[in-house]
Formats: C-alpha cells, structure tokens, sequence
C-alpha cells in the first residue's frame, strides 16, 4: 500500500508600506506615493506516495494612497502534482501564474502588466523493455491565457516518444522524439516536431546533461505557411566546487513559440521575450552559490539571451547580473544586499537600454512567529530614448507573521 508523507500547510501573512518618490517611474513630472500591500504565502509539499504535490503560492493586494493607480492584485504561482493511476502510469497535472511586463521598453508599472497562467496535464507511462531498456510515453493538453487582450491566448496537444538506455549506474542516454501542434486564438496555428538524442552523467562532484537534435516549426496564418528549421540542444552542467560552494551552468539553442521558459526576474517583476510565434533563441545562463564561515552567503548569476523574430528578423538581446548578500548581525537581525544590471536591445528601432537597482536591508526577528524588515533602494533606467529613462528612490517597512 503507498503512503504519502505530507508537511503542514506554512502560511505567513505580510503587510508592506512602500514609498516610491517616482512611482510612475517617468523621465518628467515625477510623482510620489506610498502603496500598502496585503500579502499571504502558502507552501505546501507532498512527497511522493500514490500521489504528490508541490505548491507554491504568494497573493497580495495593494492600495495607493493618492490613487495614482487603482487598487491591484498580484500573483505568483507555481504547483505540480501527480498521481500514479496503475503501475508505471502516471497522470501529470501543473499550473504556473505570474504577472508579467507587456511591453519592455516600457516601465514596470502596473499600466504594463498582465496577468499569464500557463495550464498543463496529461499521462505518461514507462515500458521496461529489460533492466537496462525503457520506452517513455507521454501526452500533454497546454492552455496558456493572458488577462490583457493584447496579448493572443493559445491551446495546444503534444506527445513525445522517448528511447532510453542505462547504459552504467552514472551514465544514461538515449533517442527522444517530440511533437506538438498549438492554435492561438488569432487563428494562427503551430506545428513543432523535435528529433534528439540525450544523456546524463553523474561524477562525484558533478552532474552533466544535455541533448542534441534538429527542429521543424511551422507556422500557418491565413493560408500562408512559414517554416524554420535547424540544429537545436542544450547542456546543463551542475558542480559542487568546494563542501560551502555549488555552481551551475546552461545553454541552449532552441526554435520555438514557447518562450516562457526564458523569463528573468527584475526588481520583483517577470521580463519575457515579447515573440509568441516562431522564434530562434540562444540562451546562456550560469549562477553560482557561496557560503562563508560567518554563516554569510552570496547569490550570484549570469542571464544572456538572444531572439530571432523568423518572419520579420527583428533580434532582441538580453543580459542580466544579480548578485545578493545576506549576513546575520545577531541570532535575531539579519543584513542583506543586492544589485542588479541588465542589458536590452532591439534592432528594430537600434534602441539600447540599461536597467540598474541596487537596495539594502534589516529584518529583526521579534518573536518566534514575528518578524520585521526594513528597506531602502534605488532603481535607474538609461536609454537612447530619452521617453524610457527614469530614477526612483524607494523605502520599504513591512511586518511578517507565520501562521502555525
């Protein structure tokens, strides 16, 4: 008989008062206002038994004080869950939701934000052909909706066929084949097929995986039908350095509409690739994790990306740098610190931009379940177009209590 092992629900509630002295966040005619937040977190974790979940939810509700902008709610969202139906057969089930920037050549204000919940479920199922030789099936139904009706909502089916081979105790490879077919509801409809092989090795202080393969994408709108096709691949490589320090390192190239995959998080809001038809991306991301023997560590890591536009050839680049500091001071007050720059450009418009924040911060634990923070930050756009550039100044005090 399976079991399953389920952590209590972990609850923290959170209220946030945030004056921001431009938070229009303008070139000109700066306006200053102080947003209160409402927030609640939920955690919650399954392991795994006949069924499993993993979720991971943060809600809040936010006012402004002079009503700059109307009161807003925000979302983040994450949660996978499966059951085991009969031996070796599986039913997946996963939602992602997540407020994302429309526009990024614009401010992250809550004028350029939209709501994107992304749905997918369906079966898959091992055949033990020997102890060594598996065949993998699996099938997917995805829903991807967009609360901004400037943005086009999609559904779509896919399947994959996979050969794999145990080939030692370290090392598995094996033949993967993947097909899928997605209509957005602006009546445009995409065909993808990937063929590739894949591996993955395991030494003592290191893992390495990868896949390399080609892809066929085709487009069809109106009758007109676009196709692109190439090499595709990635490779992931994961090190423990030292018993206090982890890296890791990821590339790949891939020929896609679904470009979710390649969001980054700047001063608590998602960038995505803007593109939802058929894009070519080269990505390229790298982190690296170190603790000190004052019970300090440091976050830091690497985003580069580049997209290829197939129907009209327009390329955006994206890098970003973050690095994040935390440092206990007593057993009760915690010091933390972060920076991050990114890089964009277009070839549309031959337009660059940076984005720099920077921000320091105490938080006291005052009870067991209680705890306070306090934080100061600053945040700059520069750009060749004088109508995107912006300073803000901003100070954060907020109160957390964890229900239990």
């Amino acid at each position: 008989m399976s079991t399953v092992c389920a952590d209590p629900v972990q609850i923290e509630l959170g209220l946030d008062n945030r004056y921001s002295d431009n938070v229009t966040r303008s070139d000109t005619n700066e306006q200053s206002d102080l947003e209160t937040r409402v927030n609640v977190g939920v955690r919650h974790y399954a392991e795994p038994g006949q069924c499993m979940s993993d979720l991971s939810a943060d809600l809040g509700y936010g006012m402004y004080l002079d009503d700059t902008y109307d009161p807003e709610n925000y979302i983040t969202l994450d949660w996978f869950g499966n059951c085991e139906i009969t031996d070796r057969l599986y039913w997946d089930v996963s939602n992602s939701t997540r407020d994302v920037i429309q526009d990024s050549r614009s401010a992250a204000t809550p004028d350029n934000t939209t709501r994107r919940n992304i749905f997918r479920t369906g079966p898959r199922y091992t055949l033990r052909l020997s102890p060594r030789h598996y065949i993998d099936l699996a099938a997917e139904y995805e829903n991807e909706q967009y609360e901004s009706s400037d943005e086009p909502d999609s559904e779509g089916v896919s399947g994959t066929v996979a050969w794999r081979h145990l080939f030692s105790q370290t090392l598995t490879g094996g033949l993967r084949f993947t097909a899928s077919d997605k209509e957005l509801d602006t009546d445009e409809d995409i065909t993808t097929e990937t063929a590739s092989a894949f591996f993955n090795k395991v030494f003592s202080t290191t893992q390495v995986s990868g896949s390399i393969g080609a892809t066929r994408l085709e487009t069809e709108v109106d009758g007109d039908v676009l196709v692109s096709e190439g090499i595709t691949g990635d490779i992931r490589i994961d090190r423990e350095i030292t018993a206090t320090a982890w890296s890791y390192l990821e590339a790949s190239r891939r020929i896609t509409d679904d470009t979710s995959d390649y969001d980054f998080e700047f001063d608590g809001v998602t960038y995505g690739i803007e593109q939802r038809t058929a894009v070519e991306i080269t990505s390229f991301r790298v982190g690296l994790r170190k603790q000190f023997g004052d019970t300090s560590n440091l976050d830091t890591s690497l985003v580069a990306d580049r997209s290829d536009e197939v129907a009209t050839g327009i390329r955006e680049d994206r890098v970003a740098v973050e690095a994040l500091y935390r440092r206990p001071i007593t057993g009760f007050l915690d010091f933390t610190a972060g920076s991050q720059l990114a890089y964009l450009s277009y070839t549309d418009d031959n337009s660059e931009d940076q984005l720099f924040n920077v921000d320091v911060g105490l938080s006291y634990q005052w009870a067991r379940d209680l705890s306070l923070r306090g934080e100061i930050g600053h945040n700059r756009r520069a750009s060749d177009i004088g109508s995107r550039e912006y300073v803000e100044n901003w100070i954060l005090v907020g109160i957390e209590y964890q229900v239990r």
